[in-house]
């Protein structure tokens, strides 16, 4: 799976530490989602669907996260596959302003 390097860019929008800058997951995905532009956002948006439609396994979603040179690191992969459906509410509600 060829991936986007404006998922790469996303990824690298989270670090060790930036969840502590939020009181929520979601304005910890918001504060992340607020660093793309509108090329990008409309790029990744649909390979987070496509990724999560598929039903990956764990080793395979934690190559596609880290492999762009993500800076935070999920200890738990659900939590990962959670930060992704929720960066995808995030661009849907930004698809409708």
């Amino acid at each position: 799976m060829k991936i986007p390097k404006e998922f790469d860019y996303l990824t690298q929008c989270f670090w060790d530490g930036s969840h502590a800058e939020a009181k929520t997951l979601d304005e910890w995905v918001g504060n992340a989602v607020r660093l793309l532009n509108s090329h990008q956002k409309a790029v990744v948006k649909p390979f987070i669907e496509d990724v999560l439609r598929q039903d990956l396994p764990d080793k395979e979603m934690n190559r596609i996260w880290n492999e762009g040179g993500a800076r935070y690191c999920f200890p738990d992969i659900n939590e990962l596959r959670r930060v992704l459906r929720t960066i995808v509410q995030h661009l849907a509600a930004d698809e409708g302003k």
